[in-house]
This record gives structure tokens, C-alpha cells and sequence, in this order.
């Protein structure tokens, strides 16, 4: 289902979530940096993926990994209400679909600059790198 889970009042995105709204503010998060490099670290799984169930696998791994970071098993994937100010985590569908458009839009973008480097820098830190090629097709 599409269903929100409401967070604590108090709760923050911390540096392994992923927020799901579009803007700047979204886009400069540490978890959303992480996120697109996480994104490009599992592409090629993707590519190489010769049918929908291993594409849907690799989709899997990324959201399971991103979800195994989040602190105290809150978090992972989440938004917030403009009008509230409240944080929500999204559902399982919203957030395979939101790793589904992030591969395919990095598929599209490497295309166009006819290379496969990813166009954030890596900035050091730990990152999540998942075994995705590892499942069988």
C-alpha cells in the first residue's frame, strides 16, 4: 500500500535516510548523497539483470540496505508534511519506486554523458555497497 507511518515529533533525518521530496534541501542531504552513490554502486547489477524478477532483486537489495542503516529502526525512506512540519516513513512501494527511478534515471544520465562515473564525489565516508550481482537471474 501508499500508507505513511507518522515519525516522532522530535524525529530528524539523520545521515542514512533518504528523503523523498524533491528540492535542494533533498537533494545536498548526506542520506540522499549516499543514496545516489549507492544508486550508482548497484547499476551495472542492474543493467546486467536479464529479467524483471533479478531487476526487482537488485531493486530489493538497495531498499533493504538503505533501511538497515537508519538508527533505532527509524527512518530509512521519508518525507515531510509541508503544512506540519511532521516526518513520515514512506511505504515499501513508495520506496521501490523511488530506487527504480533513481536506476533508471542513471542509466538515462549516463547515456547522455556517454560515461558510466558518477557524478557525485565520493566524500570518504563509509557507503553502502551491496552484493545485488549476486543474484541469479
Amino acid at each position: 500500500s501508499d500508507k505513511l507511518s507518522l515519525l516522532h515529533p522530535s524525529f530528524q533525518p539523520g545521515n542514512w535516510d533518504v528523503i523523498c521530496q524533491g528540492g535542494k534541501e533533498s537533494y545536498d542531504h548526506v542520506g540522499n548523497r549516499r543514496f545516489r552513490i549507492c544508486i550508482q554502486n548497484n547499476l551495472q547489477a542492474y543493467i546486467k539483470a536479464k529479467s524483471k524478477h533479478t531487476r526487482s532483486a537488485v531493486v530489493s537489495c538497495i531498499v533493504d540496505a538503505i533501511r538497515e542503516c537508519r538508527t533505532d529502526n527509524v527512518g530509512g525512506f521519508v518525507r515531510r508534511d509541508l503544512v506540519t512540519n511532521r516526518w513520515y516513513e514512506v511505504s515499501d512501494k513508495m520506496a521501490r519506486e523511488k530506487v527504480g527511478h533513481a536506476l533508471r534515471e542513471a542509466i538515462n544520465r549516463n547515456k547522455k554523458s556517454g560515461n558510466n562515473d558518477d557524478a557525485a564525489a565520493h566524500d570518504g565516508r563509509k557507503t553502502v555497497t551491496l552484493k545485488a550481482d549476486k543474484v541469479q537471474s
